[in-house]
């Protein structure tokens, strides 16, 4: 609807969608829950019957705990699995970073933004390679640059930050 974000809430009053921050460069930030991987299809069906298909409804309706315990009861899914799928959905706010990569960082122990703007490129590069056979059995082959990795860890520090616990 192209609304501006007033930087103090990042959803449109009006549309419910997540809105850039004022400078960021627009690219997708909205998938469908069936792009992240590792999802199950029982759990993308409950969230599907709750209008629940993509990462900003999943962000507008469990970015803190509160809302997060209520969709677990209506969806019959648990808190740590929606947590999860949470996470992912934060991570694929941040520019160029795409559903594999969020996975091969949930992979590789960065499951969060609150984790990765803590991370170096050297640490992600380090833990990528100690943890090449977990990727390659989920395989995941779709390695980042280290461009990608230091954008998107720039990208963590300045993202707009969500009550994610």
């Amino acid at each position: 609807c192209n609304h501006p974000n007033d930087a103090t809430n990042p959803f449109c009053e009006k549309c419910k969608k997540l809105m850039f921050s004022a400078g960021e460069e627009k690219h997708k930030m909205d998938y469908q829950l069936t792009e992240i991987k590792g999802t199950m299809t029982d759990h993308l069906n409950k969230l599907k019957k709750l209008g629940v298909t993509t990462t900003t409804q999943l962000l507008n309706q469990g970015a803190n705990p509160p809302k997060r315990k209520t969709l677990s009861i209506k969806s019959g899914i648990s808190e740590t699995f929606l947590s999860r799928l949470i996470h992912q959905s934060d991570l694929l706010r941040l520019n160029s970073l795409e559903p594999d990569h969020a996975y091969l960082l949930e992979t590789i122990g960065v499951g969060s933004l609150k984790v990765l703007e803590k991370k170096t490129y050297q640490e992600i590069n380090g833990l990528i390679t100690k943890n090449k056979a977990a990727l390659t059995a989920k395989s995941l082959f779709v390695m980042p640059t280290e461009k990608q990795v230091k954008t998107w860890i720039e990208n963590a520090v300045s993202a707009y930050k969500l009550v994610i616990i």
